[in-house]
Order: structure tokens, then C-alpha cells, then sequence
């Protein structure tokens, strides 16, 4: 059996659809179509959660899983970022520190540790009634972040 690698490369593929589905859908809105912002936005929190959980996969035979902390933590993003092991979030850590600016992930994430959950039916009571675009920040610093801690070479699963 190989070596499970973290942040997980397929999970990460996940999380760059989701990326690129806010992005475009961010594009139209500033376009005139405003009304995409909020899936924009929803798409942006679920990225993130997903960054997040690449650094929470356990393996199964030659499947991966969330561990059973992301279970736990589900789409809440400041409960993923402290489920993810202390070595792994002071790489995190590390490696936002080496971007510019760096950015207060803790913050960030507590401040949209709701998003994905409160952002997807704005009808609803409890609804978010405003979107921050510093969400998109913090997804493509989670892409950024991803990228520096990938391994360069994945040994799959004989």
C-alpha cells in the first residue's frame, strides 16, 4: 500500500471545480448579473471547506475518506481548520506567513466558518442577508496554500 499524501491531490482537484464555478460565477455578477454572487459565494465557502479537508483524508483500502474529525466538523470552516493536526496547521501557517500579505486565517475562517450553510438558500430565517468578498480572498489563499504544501510526486496505492 502507498503513502497517503497531504494535502490529498484529489481532493484538492475537488476543491479547484468549485474554485473555478465561483470564479466564473463571480465574473457574471460583476457583469450585471448580481443575483450569481450567491452561489458565487457558496461555491467560494465550498472550496474552501474542501482545501481544507484535502489536509483530513484518512485511507480505506484504496479509497479515502474524510477522517472522522472532518465528519464531525462537517462544512463548518473554523472546525475542519482545528480538526487538521497541529504539525500540518503550522504548516499552513508557515506557508501563509510566506505569502503576501499574509493573511489572519484563524479570523477568516471563524468569520466564514458559517457560509456554506448560510449562504446556499437566502430565503431562509438565519440566512446570511450579505456576502464579504474577502471569502474569495481567503479561497485563493487556500489554493496558493495547497500548492506550496503539495507533495511533488504522488506515489498511488499499488
Amino acid at each position: 500500500m502507498g503513502t497517503l499524501s497531504v494535502p490529498h491531490y484529489l481532493v484538492i482537484a475537488e476543491a479547484r471545480t468549485y474554485r473555478a464555478a465561483a470564479l466564473l460565477l463571480e465574473q457574471h455578477s460583476a457583469s450585471g448579473r448580481t443575483e450569481l454572487f450567491w452561489p458565487a459565494a457558496m461555491n467560494a465557502a465550498l472550496a474552501v471547506e474542501l482545501y481544507l479537508k484535502a489536509f483530513l483524508v484518512e485511507q480505506t483500502s484504496l479509497n479515502i475518506r474524510p477522517s472522522k474529525s472532518a465528519r464531525k466538523a462537517k462544512h463548518d470552516l473554523y472546525l475542519l481548520f482545528d480538526a487538521i493536526p497541529a504539525s500540518w496547521r503550522a504548516s499552513i501557517e508557515m506557508a501563509n506567513s510566506q505569502l503576501d500579505p499574509p493573511l489572519q486565517l484563524d479570523e477568516l475562517l471563524k468569520l466564514y466558518a458559517d457560509y456554506f450553510e448560510k449562504v446556499r438558500y437566502s430565503y431562509e430565517q438565519g440566512a446570511r442577508r450579505s456576502i464579504r468578498s474577502e471569502l474569495f480572498v481567503l479561497m485563493d489563499r487556500m489554493e496558493d496554500i495547497c500548492i506550496a504544501l503539495a507533495p511533488t510526486v504522488v506515489t498511488p496505492d499499488s
